[in-house]
């Protein structure tokens, strides 16, 4: 078995500088459009669907849960970022479904 030792190949520089090169764009490509998409991302938000589900069953006088579902309602309601909606277990797992 003549010719070159197989290890040889791994000497040779081209090689070495071509990965490099390709790691290299793959690298600035990944970087540019990671931080591209979080620049701004509440500007390119419009009309976001979120549903909130009250599961809090509220205990004597205080029900928390009511409470906090109604200060959130009010509070996205007039702005066009989030559209919010109130419901119950079942309408959210026919929502995801």
């Amino acid at each position: 078995m003549s010719g070159i030792p197989p290890f040889r190949v791994l000497r040779a520089k081209p090689l070495w500088i071509a990965n490099g090169v390709v790691t290299g764009v793959l690298a600035l490509l990944l970087a540019v459009f990671y931080v591209g998409a979080d620049i701004d991302p509440v500007d390119h938000m419009t009309r976001l669907p979120v549903g909130l589900v009250n599961a809090d069953k509220g205990v004597g006088q205080a029900n928390l849960g009511a409470e906090i579902t109604e200060s959130i309602k009010k509070s996205t309601a007039s702005g066009d970022k989030i559209d919010g909606k109130a419901m119950n277990g079942k309408e959210m797992k026919e929502e995801l479904g």
